[in-house]
């Protein structure tokens, strides 16, 4: 079959481990042809926006990507995009099916006449709008959401297989926003990579992370992280619970980036119990997620929720309505406020029953959210 994933509504970047990569991946791994659709812009390597200058070229994982100008040269973040030569593109390509990556874009349209014309294509379309990332004033909930994109699901609707929100707040979104029918609409979450997972989880990748940070196999290591800035400030009080634990072999270990304005809160709080290890790249924060036996998330959601758990990692999350997919049946804990003595009892209490937490989590998150088995699922396999 000839797959085709549409990523033009955002800056597509070879070598990412978003959904947009990890889907065509494997697509292609469990045996498709498979080609990309994408704007020309990328994130280059300062995390800014710019733009590419191929038109096509082969991916990381031996994947087509086409590449297409925004008409009249507009930026990738103006809402009514419409890109040159879209419909020729999906002629050319010639799919058996199409995978829509965020359909909030006006050339959505364009895959409906193609779909219409070619009735043997199979159409699916996901989406990652909820109302903390998307609708949060009333312009936009009632014109742009409510309205044009409204509009525009309700259009493919009779074309597409299946509407697909990758959290079940935004299956919600789906559903209360846009009007569509509940059983066209499906969860089917982000998750964790395959093959990283199976060399991160090596006994011998613990062993070595644990020797290279100076920790004992008898060490209980907690691992958090990602963007620590004004939208997870809790990481630095969860830092302060760690340091205020009166048990002796817990360590914590945080990664990722630092806002300058929390620079100095943060500082304050390393210590022989909470070390800082850096900024790690996508693939590396699967192996430093092997050498713990706690991973924890006191704030917003991020992919790295669902990759923990696809290590077959005990977590704890923040408890967040909509987002408790992440919890198989006991694998994990959820704060439900920001408080130091909140996180210092949950510590406890996860490591308590560390070992029933791991066991679900081994036995259901490695398989739930395996990329392998999502991108089956996402084309109706």
């Amino acid at each position: 079959m000839k797959v085709l994933n549409i990523c033009v509504n955002g800056a597509y970047t070879d070598g990412f481990s978003y959904h947009e990569n990890m889907l065509p991946k494997y697509h292609k791994l469990i045996g498709h042809d498979v080609s990309i659709l994408a704007s020309k812009y990328e994130f280059n390597g300062f995390g800014q926006i710019t733009k590419a200058d191929t038109e096509r070229f082969i991916d990381v994982n031996g994947i087509e990507v086409i590449r297409l100008d925004i008409k009249g040269n507009k930026s990738i973040r103006t809402k009514f995009k419409r890109f040159d030569n879209f419909y020729q593109a999906l002629e050319r390509i010639n799919p058996d099916i199409i995978f829509c990556h965020l359909f909030q874009f006006l050339d959505l349209a364009l895959i409906v006449k193609y779909v219409k014309r070619n009735k043997n294509v199979k159409l699916f379309i996901d989406s990652h709008a909820d109302s903390k990332n998307s609708g949060r004033n009333l312009i936009s909930r009632i014109l742009l959401h409510g309205l044009i994109w409204r509009r525009l699901a309700h259009k493919a609707l009779p074309f597409a297989e299946k509407f697909i929100g990758v959290t079940p707040a935004r299956v919600d979104f789906l559903i209360n926003t846009y009007k569509l029918p509940r059983d066209k609409v499906e969860l089917l979450p982000l998750g964790a990579d395959d093959e990283i997972v199976a060399k991160a989880t090596q006994p011998q990748i613990r062993d070595k992370k644990r020797k290279d940070y100076g920790l004992f196999e008898s060490d209980f290591i907690i691992i958090t992280g990602g963007k620590i800035d004004h939208n997870k400030p809790q990481t630095i009080a969860f830092m302060e619970a760690v340091n205020r634990l009166e048990v002796p072999n817990v360590r914590l270990l945080v990664f990722g980036l630092v806002s300058d304005d929390l620079k100095s809160a943060f500082d304050e709080q390393l210590s022989d119990k909470v070390k800082y290890i850096g900024w790690k790249k996508s693939e590396e924060i699967y192996y430093e997620f092997a050498a713990a036996d706690l991973v924890v998330f006191p704030g917003l959601h991020s992919v790295l929720w669902e990759q923990a758990v696809g290590m077959g990692k005990p977590c704890i999350f923040k408890d967040i309505k909509g987002f408790h997919h992440i919890d198989l049946g006991g694998n994990c804990l959820f704060f439900e406020n920001d408080s130091v003595e909140e996180y210092v009892a949950k510590i406890m209490q996860a490591k308590a029953n560390l070992d029933s937490m791991r066991d679900v989590a081994e036995e259901s998150g490695m398989k739930y959210f395996s990329y392998k088995e999502i991108a089956k699922k996402s084309i109706g396999m």
